[in-house]
């Protein structure tokens, strides 16, 4: 809105000096012109509605009816926001409001937009508070729990990043809290998934065993230590059991041993048979060699049975 340009055309008079056709009443007397229209000689504005010279507003400082209509060619874009003022007096307001805040220009911090340049977005930064260098970083969470420890080249990394993207120092440490938190949250998830199959594995021996569950599992871990195996069982990694299995079969004669031939033709319901009528580790193998009563004995003999006929 060119506020210097509507300035001028309120305040320019009729340079002619004629009477200027009809719209103004005197009282005879010669006066001067103001933004009223003319005074007469006491200085006080005379019955007047519209002044010849000046058809923008009236005697009472109010923009004329129509005035909007009147604007230039190269205004007419700013209508809406003149349709606003209702008198000279609020619209000159506006505009030296308006002066005021363009003369604290110089002082505001302008927002780069998408298309910015880099000079652009580093000169933003830099007046936000942004440091020269991301080693000026040096955020560190207080909440690191036991058994964790601060990674100072991750820290190092992190800080890079957040230098690159403008965020500053004192924004760094909460993310670095927030990080820090949902670590410990991720380290605790994988060892609840790590920790899942042993404790179903435990429940089913536990359920299988029953009342012999103490006397298994010892004997269990001797022959695990005998082999190799670590005391706690959540150690027995694939690599570990294999290396054990190997150590075994040095323990076993060949005719204890399920034959090659076998093993490549077996379902896994009879090798699961094979073991109960064989293996005194196996849970059932007390029961089918009639250690617990004909019952235990009788049922034992179904399972295997079902096993070897359905897989």
């Amino acid at each position: 809105m060119n506020i210097k340009n509507m300035k001028m055309m309120f305040l320019n008079s009729d340079q002619g000096g004629g009477s200027g056709g009809e719209g103004t009443q005197t009282s005879g007397q010669e006066g001067t012109e103001s933004l009223l229209g003319k005074t007469g000689t006491s200085g006080k504005p005379t019955e007047t509605t519209q002044s010849a010279s000046n058809p923008w507003i009236n005697d009472k400082g109010e923009f004329t009816e129509g005035w909007l209509d009147r604007l230039p060619d190269d205004m007419k874009e700013s209508r809406a926001t003149l349709a606003k003022f209702k008198d000279l007096n609020g619209l000159l307001k506006s505009n030296a409001s308006l002066e005021k805040i363009l003369g604290k220009k110089g002082e505001a911090v302008m927002i780069p937009g998408p298309d910015a340049s880099p000079e652009e977005k580093s000169a933003f930064y830099k007046r936000m508070g942004l440091p020269e260098k991301a080693d000026a970083y040096k955020a560190k969470p207080g909440n690191i729990p036991d058994g964790f420890e601060w990674d100072e080249a991750r820290a190092t990394e992190f800080n890079s990043l957040a230098h690159s993207l403008g965020i500053l120092p004192s924004q760094t440490e909460p993310l670095m809290e927030k990080f820090a938190e949902l670590e410990v949250q991720r380290d605790k998830e994988i060892r609840d998934a790590q920790e899942k199959p042993f404790l179903e594995a435990h429940k089913a021996l536990t359920e299988a065993w029953k009342e012999n569950f103490a006397t298994n599992e010892a004997a269990m871990k001797r022959v695990a230590k005998s082999c190799g195996l670590p005391d706690n069982m959540r150690e027995w990694t694939p690599d570990k059991v294999a290396k054990a299995l190997l150590d075994v079969k040095s323990w076993v004669s060949d005719d204890k041993l399920v034959p090659i031939d076998t093993m490549a033709t077996a379902q896994p319901g009879q090798l699961r048979a094979q073991a109960i009528m064989t293996d005194p580790a196996n849970p059932y193998y007390a029961a089918y060699a009639g250690k617990q009563g004909p019952q235990k004995q009788k049922e034992a003999a179904a399972l295997v049975m079902s096993l070897i006929q359905n897989g």
